[in-house]
């Protein structure tokens, strides 16, 4: 699966473990469900993804 993908169903609430990459979601929450971040920080990541910001400091997890 392309990160791309992985991120979008991330953003939409379906965490999916990236097993070709071996890459959790950004909240791990693939792989520990109750750390789903909430829908409005899912998207903040997402708009910090796609204009190339820094996500450790933009979008702390």
């Amino acid at each position: 699966m392309k990160p791309e993908r992985q991120l979008e169903l991330w953003v939409k609430g379906e965490s999916v473990h990236n097993d070709e990459r071996g890459e959790c979601c950004p909240d791990f929450s693939c792989c520990k469900p109750w750390l789903l971040a909430p829908e409005h920080e899912r998207k903040t990541f997402l708009g910090a993804d796609q204009r190339g910001d820094s996500k450790n400091e933009r979008y702390k997890i």
